[in-house]
């Protein structure tokens, strides 16, 4: 950024930005000799700490500083504060219109500071302006009023400098330098007009080699402490240096920080599990966490549109029980519940649309439940709020029944009777065959299915002549809707070597619970061939 007309509250003159003369501060400017219409920036930079100064992205168009018609002011701008640890920066839009229409907005960061190693991410359109920091989207501008300003190809700009508006930036301390902003890369994806998107692969991609790029700024403007100096811009290991020193001791830094300070993984939540809202892996600006009634914090001040993700794993797929504590003073509460739909892609589709009840106040709370069916894997979920006005304490995702649980349990059965191995009877017969096959556990019993009618019993093995050939087939039971339950059926000329069948088999429903299966063997007219159906319970 070269002068912040709408901050100052002042307007720019003729010369505000004048050649480099002796400050008592250098400080460190580049500035693309391409310019770039629209399209994806993206950077990695690492910010100085100290108040009264700031570390700074900004596109620019080249003259707008002068005077005249054609030197309209563009720019957009991502400002990081050394103050208050460097915790905040600002988001800027800044073109000639002075009537309040220029938006400045101050954003923060849920982790650490940013004095350390972020990337940084601005999308510009024709219709929307987003700003992000590590995938996480901060702001997302559409007036347009103001996007409608912007029509010139911009420069990438980086610098560091010292703003002498202390309401704003802080008191310069000077005791902390020197200071020194440090950037990776800088990318431009070219934006695919009509499309909304922008191109896979960068047009621009300086990983800073050398300064070739870029022109190295020697101007300053009277709300800089600093002029820029060559002496304050260089490439330390193939990282950019920018310095903010003291015009005595001019010069880069000795070496580059780590690339360690990145944020906290987001580690996934082992479905079935509770979460509580305030630990997501990334949000919109707002929703904002706050003093929760029911202890801990709930996030609040959602508006239609905001949005909330974090990233489970789900051991096995199937129809999850969800439930979601929400309040609402007036409206109804409706959000979508998606999924992202490659890691880390930042698209999602949709699982699930919520819809919960008024409460009356902002912290009564009422549990709203759904069932959602979740695929099995490690991936990001999605709240997209829908509608304004709505609080999110936790939400919770609870196993789906187990079958063969609620069968023991109907049973009578307990401790270790209860198991699939188990055979209270001692008829020899397991329970989890007595479960597959519609048999009583508490009772000693192998009877055979009755072939066509039977609707209990053990798997029934029988031969039937085809075209005066025997042929063997396998019939048997077979729970419906029931995950986690596998009937096998297999093939064996000697006993030893069995063979999975790939037919599905002739099926006849009985009633809701239950199927009746017919399996023939492919094999026909062999001397010798035995059959036998397998059950698993994985659930």
């Amino acid at each position: 950024m070269r002068f912040r007309p709408i901050l100052l509250l002042v307007a720019l003159i003729a010369g505000s930005i004048a050649s480099s003369f002796a400050k008592d501060y250098k400080a460190g400017e580049i500035q693309s000799k391409q310019a770039f219409l629209y399209g994806k920036f993206e950077f990695r930079m690492h910010c100085a700490v100290g108040s009264g100064m700031l570390t700074n992205f900004f596109l620019y168009k080249d003259g707008s500083e002068k005077t005249g018609a054609e030197n309209r002011w563009e720019e957009v701008d991502i400002e990081v504060f050394g103050k208050d640890g460097c915790t905040i920066w600002q988001s800027n839009i800044i073109t000639e219109d002075y009537n309040g229409n220029n938006i400045t907005r101050r954003e923060g960061l849920h982790y650490g500071t940013f004095n350390a190693w972020h990337t940084y991410t601005l999308e510009w359109t024709p219709t929307s302006m987003k700003w992000l920091v590590d995938g996480n989207e901060v702001r997302n501008f559409t007036d347009r009023f103001i996007l409608d300003r912007l029509t010139s190809p911009e420069r990438i700009c980086f610098n560091i400098w010292a703003a002498n508006v202390a309401s704003w930036v802080g008191w310069f301390d000077t005791n902390r330098l020197p200071l020194y902003g440090f950037v990776q890369y800088v990318r431009h994806y070219a934006y695919q007009s009509g499309s909304g998107t922008f191109s896979s692969n960068p047009d621009f991609n300086d990983e800073f080699a050398n300064l070739d790029n870029f022109y190295v700024s020697t101007h300053t403007f009277g709300e800089n402490y600093a002029d820029f100096a060559t002496s304050n811009i260089g490439i330390i290991n193939g990282t950019l240096c920018m310095a903010l020193t003291t015009a005595a001791a001019p010069g880069l830094a000795t070496s580059v920080p780590a690339d360690g300070d990145t944020p906290p993984p987001c580690d996934p939540v082992v479905i079935p599990a509770r979460i509580e809202a305030e630990d997501f892996c990334q949000k919109s600006t707002p929703p904002q966490p706050e003093t929760c009634d029911e202890g801990g914090q709930d996030m609040g001040y959602i508006g239609a549109g905001d949005w909330l993700t974090y990233k489970i794993t789900v051991p096995s797929a199937g129809t999850y029980r969800a439930d979601f504590r929400l309040a609402a003073m007036t409206n109804s509460p409706q959000f979508a519940l998606e999924k992202e739909t490659v890691p880390d892609s930042n698209t999602y589709a949709p699982l699930a649309t919520i819809t919960g009840a008024s409460t009356g106040s902002w912290q009564a709370w009422q549990t709203t439940t759904q069932q959602i069916v979740l695929p099995a894997g490690t991936y990001k979920i999605r709240i997209l709020a829908l509608v304004s006005g709505f609080n999110i304490n936790w939400f919770e995702f609870i196993a789906p029944p187990n079958p063969f649980a609620s069968w023991a349990t109907a049973w009578g059965l307990s401790g270790a009777n209860a198991t699939t191995t188990a055979n209270p009877s001692g008829d020899g017969v397991t329970n989890l065959w007595k479960f597959a096959s519609n048999l009583d556990p508490t009772r000693a019993s192998s009877a055979t299915l009755v072939s066509g009618t039977g609707t209990s019993g053990l798997p029934f093995i029988s031969t039937n002549p085809v075209g005066g050939v025997p042929q063997l087939k396998a019939e048997y039971l077979r729970r419906r809707s029931t995950p986690g339950l596998v009937y096998t059926v297999q093939f064996s000329d000697d006993l030893a070597t069995w063979t999975n069948s790939s037919a599905a088999g002739t099926v006849t429903t009985i009633d809701a619970t239950w199927e009746r299966v017919v399996v023939a063997d492919s094999s026909v007219g062999a001397p010798r061939r035995f059959a036998r159906v397998l059950v698993n319970w994985s659930n």
